[in-house]
């Protein structure tokens, strides 16, 4: 069974004349254990399809299926819970609590999810050394570079062994070398653990990472719809925004 199925998803905000149609009767799979990358210029919806995806936002119609559950029509009631149990977020800002050092982050959705305090700290210490940073467990946020920030980010999205993982912009706070380590570690992570990954992005600079990569435009997936595999290289220049030398925005 695909982590997620949409099909004719569909959102709009608002009613009438100023109705806005985000989302354009989407078609997308997105297999365990994959990598995929969501791309395309700002405003054509791919923030709006992964919340719709996390659960975060409502659809307007269509499916929208999860580990085989309708998101769609999931009661409002459900949607903390089945995000708790079966979904980790990795965000652009970070979202560390500063007043919390590195594994206390780590360890915040365990804890959430019922996990007894010291059994949370010790899963999140072990965590932060697959990430390649345990000797950083006790320091706060603002004592890490962006990068570090950035690990334990990944770190916590990991902590409940969730089913999706969803990435909005992880990069783009980071210099290259930084993203492309992060990069390589999400994409190991992935790979080891067979989860999926849904990384949204404009930086051409990490393509190479991704499983696959699928185009928006206009709140719809554009040809050649979820056949674009293997990076940048194989990717047309005109589906992004950004380039790092090896084609033109």
């Amino acid at each position: 069974m695909p982590t997620v199925e949409c099909r004719q998803l569909t959102k709009v905000y608002g009613s009438g004349d100023t109705a806005v149609h985000a989302l354009r009767g989407v078609d997308l799979t997105v297999e365990a254990g994959e990598l995929l990358m969501l791309v395309g210029p700002s405003g054509c919806g791919k923030t709006t399809l992964i919340s719709v995806i996390a659960s975060i936002l409502d659809g307007t119609s269509g499916e929208c299926r999860v580990l085989g559950q309708d998101v769609l029509t999931m009661p409002a009631g459900d949607k903390p819970k089945f995000r708790l149990q079966h979904l980790g977020f990795c965000f652009q800002s970070f979202n560390l609590n500063p007043c919390l050092s590195a594994a206390e982050n780590v360890a915040v959705p365990l804890l959430i999810a019922g996990w007894k305090y010291a059994r949370a700290l010790a899963r999140s210490r072990e965590l932060l050394a697959q990430v390649g940073i345990s000797e950083k467990a006790d320091v706060l946020p603002d004592q890490l570079s962006g990068g570090q920030q950035q690990r334990v980010a990944i770190a916590r999205a990991f902590a409940q062994e969730p089913d999706l993982i969803v990435c909005d912009e992880p990069t783009s706070a980071l210099d290259s070398v930084t993203g492309e380590k992060v990069m390589q570690l999400v994409r190991e992570m992935t790979h080891r653990t067979q989860r999926s990954v849904i990384v949204v992005t404009h930086d051409a600079r990490i393509f190479k990472f991704a499983d696959r990569i699928v185009a928006m435009e206009d709140g719809r997936i554009v040809p050649p719809k979820e056949e674009v595999a293997g990076g940048f290289d194989r990717l047309p220049p005109a589906y992004v925004e950004t380039t790092d030398g090896r084609g033109q925005a």
